[in-house]
Order: structure tokens, then C-alpha cells, then sequence
């Protein structure tokens, strides 16, 4: 006979008893094994729901290996990058939020001599003329945040002037965040572009013990100021809320304009996956870029760059 999903969520549903129960037993002998055993439980509860189909709000624009053909080279060069920006933009994508950290200017020949003004290459002037003229390109920074499995990085100890005003707009005082993660440097993209992005976030992520990913860290103190992430950002670009429209409540979680999103205690909001890879639509960089995509495939939509090309994937 054959082994139907109605079989499966069945099973699963008689599992979950016997797991809560392994768990009230364990809670008195490990809390390690009970913690483990927690998340698996998690797993299992997402596991019997099965996979959820996208609304198409959200579509995925990937650097794969036909892009890195096409462009010729890794990391693409920035007048491509402009070039992506601008199809975007003129096909009508709300929101452009790239996965690629920009910290350093494409290399160019020329050096700056005493006096001078730095040098940067005709792609990284269009790269920048694109993103202020798209106004909606939200681009993420990296912040240095130490634990017992990483080593201090060699980030910039002092708040970068280009993430200064990248703060939530608002700190309602309740619960502390004593566990927070608290940052001690950061790597943001260059401020050619951080100063004309339409808003920047960091791409902080704190897996569970077991070294997978089901939260996302809405929330890093760096210095006396508390900073969003780059998903966070989109998502109020999207709503077409001001920075003053989305507020931290500390213990609480995020308000963004009438929405709340509940976070755990060291600022984690719990991710509900769609699916597996792919579940989302993907399109070719440069199938986007050489006008081979529909005319109104980005319209209204939050478009993520990321690289998906063998030894580059996120």
C-alpha cells in the first residue's frame, strides 16, 4: 500500500504527544538534551505542515553560473551591477535589497596622489548613480559580534559614519535585552553607496546550539544604539513606513507602523519557512539585465540579489 501525506501528517500528529512527554521527562534529568529536543520539535511541527506556496511578493534574482559567464568574472563587475539596478528600477520593483556586501571600490588602475580626491572606476560611479536613482536599494553591513566560536575580526572599532542613522527610529524602555548580541566593530558597504542606499541593516544571524538557523536577529546593540536588520529594513521600505514608524520594544519585540512581531529574549523573531531551496521563483541576473523576463515580472515586488554560482552561494 502506498505511503500517502495524509499518512505522514498522521504520524506526525501521534509523535508530537510522545515527544512532549520525552521532553517533561528530560527537563528534570538534561537541559542540553531538553533544548535539542525542543528544536526538533520545532522541526517536526513545520515537518507535518509541509511546504507553503509563495504570494509572489517576493521574487529571488541570482548571480549564477550564466551570469558569471555572461559578466565574465566573480565578484561581477559594478557597471552590471548598475545595469541590474536599473532594470529593476524601470520594471517596477519596490524594493531592491541585495545579499552582497560592497566594502571595497573595484579596482582600478589609477592611484590617488597627495591631495587628491580618491579614485573610484566608471562601474562604482554608476553602480551609485543607479542606486540614488532607484531609491529603494537597501544594502546590508556586517557587524563583528564575538562569541566562544568566533575570533575578533579586524572590522572597525569605531560606528562607521555610513550605518550612524541606520538605528530603529524608536527605543520604547521596557524589559533589557541583557543577552542581546553586542557588537564590537562592523564592515559597512562603502559610503559611495551607503549614503545614497535607500536603507542599510546588518546580516547578523545567531544559529540555534545545534547550528541551524530557525531565527532571525532583528535586533544587535552596537555603541548605545540598537540596529535592525537588512530584512527588517526591505520590509519597511516595502510598507512605506519612515524610520520614526518602526520601534524597538525592548523584551517585547518590533512594531512596524500597526504591525508587532514578537521577539524572543535576546531580540529573535522565529522564521516561518516556505520551503526548501527554490521555493521562491529565481531568475537569472543576466537574463534580467539582457530583457529575456517578462515586462512586468518585478512590478510591485521585493527583488533579492544574491549569488547562487558554485562556490559563491549563500
Amino acid at each position: 500500500m502506498a505511503w500517502t501525506q495524509a499518512k505522514t501528517k498522521k504520524l506526525g500528529h501521534l509523535l508530537i504527544p510522545i515527544v512532549l512527554l520525552l521532553s517533561c521527562t528530560l527537563i528534570f534529568i538534561d537541559l542540553p538534551i531538553m533544548e535539542r529536543l525542543e528544536l526538533k520539535a520545532l522541526d517536526l511541527l513545520f515537518w507535518i505542515r509541509g511546504e507553503q506556496k509563495p504570494q509572489g511578493h517576493v521574487v529571488i534574482v541570482t548571480i549564477d553560473e550564466k551570469t558569471i559567464r555572461a559578466w565574465g568574472r566573480w565578484p561581477p563587475p559594478r557597471a552590471r551591477m548598475a545595469d541590474l539596478v536599473n532594470h529593476l528600477s524601470a520594471r517596477g520593483a519596490k524594493v531592491i535589497l541585495f545579499d552582497i556586501i560592497f566594502s571595497e571600490k573595484e579596482l582600478v588602475m589609477e592611484t590617488k596622489g597627495p591631495g587628491e580626491e580618491e579614485v573610484f572606476s566608471p562601474g562604482d560611479l554608476a553602480f551609485k548613480e543607479a542606486i540614488k536613482r532607484a531609491g529603494n536599494v537597501v544594502l546590508p553591513f556586517v557587524l563583528d559580534v564575538p562569541t566562544t566560536y568566533q575570533t575578533v575580526s579586524e572590522f572597525s572599532k569605531e560606528i562607521p559614519e555610513t550605518i550612524q542613522f541606520s538605528t530603529y527610529g524608536r527605543v520604547k524602555k521596557g524589559a533589557l535585552l541583557r543577552d542581546a548580541p553586542q557588537a564590537i566593530g562592523a564592515l559597512p558597504p562603502l559610503a559611495l553607496f551607503g549614503d545614497v542606499a535607500g536603507a542599510l541593516g546588518h546580516v547578523y544571524t545567531l544559529p540555534d546550539k545545534d547550528g541551524v538557523l530557525r531565527r532571525d536577529q532583528l535586533v544587535v546593540k552596537y555603541g548605545e544604539d540598537y540596529y535592525p536588520t537588512m530584512t527588517l529594513q526591505a520590509t519597511r521600505l516595502d510598507l512605506g513606513l519612515s524610520e520614526m514608524e518602526m520601534e524597538l520594544k525592548m523584551g517585547e519585540g518590533v512594531r512596524l507602523g500597526k504591525i508587532e512581531i514578537p521577539t524572543d529574549e535576546i531580540g529573535r523573531m522565529l522564521i516561518d519557512y516556505f520551503g526548501k531551496e527554490k521555493t521562491f521563483p529565481y531568475y537569472s541576473a543576466a537574463d534580467v539585465v539582457a530583457g529575456q523576463t517578462a515586462p512586468n515580472l518585478f512590478d510591485g515586488k521585493i527583488a533579492l540579489i544574491g549569488a547562487s554560482a558554485m562556490a559563491t552561494a549563500d
